[in-house]
């Protein structure tokens, strides 16, 4: 007895360190991906344009935890299922496409004026830019409610393009309306 006990402990022990290689292997092609940690530390600056509709890691390096939920299919691509839990407690479930490993999708908990709500991103459309991938698709709306969020699609995104201080100035303040005289 004793001894199919210590075989199960060692068990478990052994599938948490497999699990957590398979966690940081699932991360580190994700960062490839998307065109290699390098290239993204060495983004500066970014430029995104296009436009709206309305009706929308390294997580365990800066304190965050990452724990594989499984892999299943998610709107019918197969997908790892990352959980990550923030420093401050916070958690976002990652869906990561199984053959490209960029992400599809994102659920997380936000808070607004005081109401907890569940957050859904889809993430599409993605395109090569100097070197690395970028989602030209996302979509976000609260959970089992599509069409009441946002769309966002890019039309363009630029890397390390110079950025005017002067776009980051308030604006003066707008003159003193004229007094109205009375007859």
């Amino acid at each position: 007895m004793r001894k199919a006990i210590l075989v199960l402990s060692a068990f478990f022990l052994l599938a948490g360190v497999v699990s957590a290689q398979t966690v940081d292997e699932i991360i580190a092609k994700n960062l490839d991906a998307k065109g290699g940690l390098a290239k993204i530390k060495a983004v500066q600056s970014m430029r995104l344009t296009g436009h709206a509709e309305f009706g929308a890691m390294q997580a365990k390096a800066k304190g965050h935890k990452v724990e594989l939920i499984g892999k299943e299919k998610t709107e019918g691509t197969d997908t790892y299922h990352l959980r990550v839990t923030l420093k401050n407690g916070n958690v976002r479930d990652l869906f990561i496409d199984a053959d490209s490993f960029l992400e599809i999708k994102a659920i997380g908990k936000t808070t607004r004026r005081g109401t907890e709500t569940i957050v859904e991103s889809s993430l599409g459309d993605y395109k090569e830019v100097q070197g690395m991938m970028v989602p030209f698709s996302i979509e976000q709306h609260p959970q089992g409610m599509q069409g009441q969020g946002q769309k966002i699609t890019l039309e363009k995104v630029e890397f390390n393009v110079p950025v005017d201080d002067a776009i980051f100035k308030m604006p003066a303040p707008a003159p003193p309306a004229p007094e109205v005289k009375k007859p």
